[in-house]
């Protein structure tokens, strides 16, 4: 019977911990829709949603940033996609093929900069920038990304990008 109860309170204490975590979660997504631009590093440190960003990306499991991505608020979606990124996730393509069809644009935040960007072109600019792969990795995935941007006519920015590099 002692054996049942400590279960049924160790069972407790994990459901509660999950749904503080999940609470949390919902907290910063709220945050990131709420300020609604992707925002970087400034000059003078880090933008709020920025850290928004960080922390999303660290409370965040890959599978919630998977959903994430399907999240009505183009600036969470895109933060997802980059914390998808920074967390190495195998099948990257998948992920930008699907920013690639709904081709939101986004108010970015960079340095001093406001800019209007298709969101799948920031996800292909932070893959290029901050990917921790290896450059044979990292080479490999931007051939891949470059041939969905070709085959894929969402993204008039990234196909004149892609084969402006081809030419080269």
């Amino acid at each position: 019977m002692k054996k049942i109860k400590h279960s049924f309170i160790l069972l407790l204490v994990l459901i509660s911990i999950n749904k503080l975590r999940s609470q949390n979660l919902n907290l910063i997504v709220k945050k990131i829709a709420t300020i609604n631009e992707l925002q970087f590093e400034g000059q003078s440190g880090k933008y709020p949603n920025f850290e928004n960003f960080e922390l999303l990306k660290n409370k965040a499991n890959t599978g919630e940033l998977i959903n994430l991505l399907d999240n009505k608020n183009a600036v969470v979606a895109g933060y997802a996609s980059l914390g998808l990124i920074d967390k190495n996730h195998n099948e990257l393509e998948k992920v930008f093929t699907k920013l690639l069809l709904k081709n939101e644009t986004v108010t970015t935040l960079g340095g001093c900069l406001i800019d209007e960007e298709e969101l799948p072109a920031v996800f292909y600019n932070y893959f290029i920038f901050e990917s921790k792969l290896s450059e044979v990795e990292k080479n490999k995935t931007i051939s891949k990304l470059d041939s969905i941007v070709i085959y894929n006519g969402n993204s008039n920015y990234l196909l004149h990008k892609v084969l402006e590099e081809k030419k080269k």
